[in-house]
C-alpha cells in the first residue's frame, strides 16, 4: 500500500529529505528511530513510499508510529486531515 502523496509530502518536510530514492528510506528509518526510539524498517518504508510494488496493508502500529513522527496523536488524525479542504491546499 502506497501512502497518499499528501502524507509523503509531510514526511519529506519533517525529515528534511526529498525521499525520491529507495536509499532515502534508510535515512527516514534512522530519523524516525532517532526521534521516537521506535524502529520502522527501510523495507517497510519503501513499500509505503511506493518504491516496492507491494499491496500488503501495513500494520496499525506502523501507521501509529508514522503519525507520532509527524506530530499527531493517532493515525486517524492524519487521515482526518487528508479529507479536509485544508489538506488539498497544502
Amino acid at each position: 500500500m502506497r501512502l497518499p502523496e499528501y502524507i509523503i509530502k509531510k514526511l519529506r518536510k519533517k525529515s528534511g529529505n526529498d525521499l525520491y530514492l529507495p536509499s532515502d528510506c534508510e535515512f527516514l528509518s534512522l530519523d524516525i528511530e532517532s526521534n521516537l526510539g521506535i524502529h520502522i524498517g527501510a523495507t517497510t518504508l519503501k513499500r509505503l513510499l511506493g518504491f516496492a510494488n507491494d499491496e500488503r496493508t501495513p500494520h496499525a502500529s506502523t501507521l501509529e508510529v508514522l503519525a507520532k513522527y509527524l506530530g499527531y496523536a493517532h493515525w486517524r488524525d492524519v487521515i482526518c486531515l487528508l479529507y479536509t479542504s485544508d489538506a488539498a491546499d497544502e
